[in-house]
């Protein structure tokens, strides 16, 4: 059965882009594009690499409805039938990175913390 879990549109405890604000969809799909990468790259050090993950997991960027137009979020799109695939969605969840990395950073023109 596929399930989608809702990631966010960027790590926790960074700042991003807010709906409403000038070239809002630019600067998110920006940090979406980067947050993926990174979500990867977290797996990968985990001893996950992306090309090694099941068919059923892909991490893409989901366009929501919203008050003031609509959002980009970052999801995490599985098959819960599949034992690989469904650990990997609750290793994002649970343990996902808080913050940017310094490859995110670099991608975003972010000053490295």
């Amino acid at each position: 059965m596929k399930e989608t879990i809702y990631i966010g549109s960027s790590p926790p405890e960074e700042d991003c882009a807010q709906v409403g604000e000038e070239g809002y969809h630019a600067q998110s799909r920006r940090e979406c594009r980067a947050y993926i990468n990174q979500l990867y790259r977290f797996l990968e050090s985990k001893g996950y690499p992306k090309d090694k993950l099941p068919e059923s997991f892909v991490l893409a960027t989901k366009n929501e409805p919203h008050d003031f137009g609509s959002y980009l979020e970052v999801v995490c799109k599985f098959d819960a039938n599949h034992e690989g695939s469904w650990d990997l969605a609750m290793l994002l969840e649970g343990e996902g990175p808080a913050n940017w990395d310094e490859l995110a950073r670099e991608e975003l023109n972010r000053p490295i913390a």
